[in-house]
């Protein structure tokens, strides 16, 4: 059944990714649902800043993904280290552990993904998210975690450059919180577009206007 939060995350998402209006500063939420798989925290005390690494940690890389077809450049993703198996298509790409999938990765238009999105929102409820304006008005970060009527959770990032979006999403079976607590530290660190956006800030930087 959706909560008040899904409904608002579901406005807010839905809204952003039709029009390009995002919220006017970083945002989150979570409910109990989503502290109580998590089992040591609560609602009123869980922020996603404490999953930020501030330098890469033990046990943990940069994993840089091309999709040379479509852009010139690398994407990188901060993952654990053991999830090294990489199976890559033209536009997709798969990291996974011990023969087992971890996080799909897709690059894809904007309008592309808006039917998907929404049919989402539709099947799932949505038990936390968080919004990061990584650079306006262009590049956005969404982490949101779904769960259905059964016991599968899903982590997702979205990432966004203008018309173009990075979406990513973990399965966690059964909601397992080591698991679940992984995927979040790995979509809440990645930027996938941080090339770009160290470019665009050195040609803002240089233009003449400054």
């Amino acid at each position: 059944m959706p909560t008040q939060l899904h409904d608002l995350f579901q406005s807010l998402f839905l809204s952003w990714l039709h029009s390009g209006a995002a919220p006017g500063a970083a945002v989150e939420g979570v409910t109990p649902e989503f502290t109580d798989r998590l089992g040591d925290t609560q609602p009123d005390t869980f922020t996603f800043d404490v999953l930020l690494h501030a330098t890469r940690s033990l046990g943990w890389v940069w994993q840089a993904i091309e999709f040379g077809d479509i852009f010139d450049g690398q994407f990188f993703f901060y993952v654990p280290a053991d999830w090294s198996d990489l199976q890559h298509g033209p536009a997709q790409a798969v990291l996974g552990a011990d023969q087992a999938r971890r996080q799909s990765v897709r690059l894809l238009p904007r309008a592309n993904w808006q039917p998907p999105a929404a049919a989402l929102l539709a099947d799932r409820r949505v038990t936390a998210f968080a919004y990061y304006p990584l650079w306006r008005p262009y590049y956005h970060q969404w982490v949101f975690v779904t769960a259905g009527e059964a016991a599968e959770v899903t982590a997702h990032g979205v990432y966004s450059s203008g018309d173009w979006l990075v979406v990513v999403e973990g399965e966690v079976p059964d909601g397992v919180p080591d698991s679940l607590n992984e995927h979040l530290t790995a979509l809440v660190n990645s930027n996938p577009w941080y090339g770009w956006i160290q470019a665009a800030q050195a040609q803002q930087a240089n233009s003449p206007a400054n």
